[in-house]
């Protein structure tokens, strides 16, 4: 059994829910054992969370992502800044076949994290130190190449998280897509659902990686999803959420270990 309370923040995109969610209960959880995963543009999310609050969140994984600030151009150019971040993020953030551009850039986007921090906009890199990473490229990815979430690994290691506190998992049949048992599309299709029968269960990986101690659940786990309305943690009501999120709330702990998909 574990015996420190954690919430994990699953960011895998918008989840389909319907439009009554429930008030989140009151969990009691330890917000300061929080986890960040995502898929794609999920991944890079988990990844911006991770680095700016790192006081707060204890690992991420981040399966076909790349590093922190990718996105964000320091080019001189015509183009609004708008204009020119979303090309970065499509061409460069991505693919590696747009070398021209120098992106990304790791040296470049590891100085502007600290600077960032000594600023105070983000919190201080320290706090990554401890953290672990798990990062994930599919063989048969045609969508975000392995080179760039190699960038997201050489980012952390600059960024001071230990390189034996990172693992660099992948499969040469994945494709762009987060890989279960036997759920989803078959393996190496990169198409929406962006979930694929791999036989591998990577959400498994993930937890065990992120929380070592964790032991492996029940085949047919006994808990409680809870869809909520999460428009309240938004300032834009649910102009930048998903109307609703879901929790899973294990039997055996109800307010302490959760998981929790937004």
């Amino acid at each position: 059994m574990l015996k420190r309370s954690f919430v994990v923040l699953v960011l895998v995109g918008l989840v389909g829910c319907s439009p009554n969610g429930e008030a989140l209960p009151q969990l009691g959880i330890d917000v300061k054992q929080t986890s960040v995963s995502g898929l794609s543009a999920g991944a890079y999310m988990a990844g911006q969370l991770q680095v700016a609050h790192s006081s707060q969140i204890i690992g991420a994984a981040l399966v076909a992502g790349g590093p922190y600030g990718c996105a964000e151009s320091g080019s001189e150019s015509l183009l609004p800044a708008a204009a020119r971040n979303t090309t970065q993020a499509l061409e460069g953030c991505m693919s590696d076949k747009f070398r021209s551009q120098g992106i990304p850039n790791v040296t470049a986007l590891a100085e502007r994290a600290k600077a960032l921090a000594r600023d105070g906009k983000i919190d201080p890199l320290e706090g990554l130190k401890s953290d672990k990473v798990y990062l994930f490229s599919g063989g048969a990815d045609q969508i975000v190449a392995r080179s760039i979430v190699e960038a997201a690994k050489d980012f952390y290691l600059r960024a001071g998280v230990a390189e034996a506190n990172i693992q660099f998992d992948t499969r040469k049949d994945a494709g762009h897509a987060f890989l279960t048992t036997d759920t989803g599309t078959a393996c190496g299709v990169s198409a929406s659902p962006f979930v694929s029968d791999c036989d591998y269960d990577q959400a498994g990986a993930i937890l065990k990686w992120l929380y070592s101690d964790l032991k492996t659940p029940a085949e047919k786990p006994a808990g409680k999803f809870i869809r909520f309305d999460q428009s309240e943690f938004s300032e834009n009501g649910a102009a930048d959420l998903s109307k609703e999120g879901v929790v899973y709330v294990p039997p055996s702990v109800p307010r302490k270990k959760i998981v929790v998909f937004t």
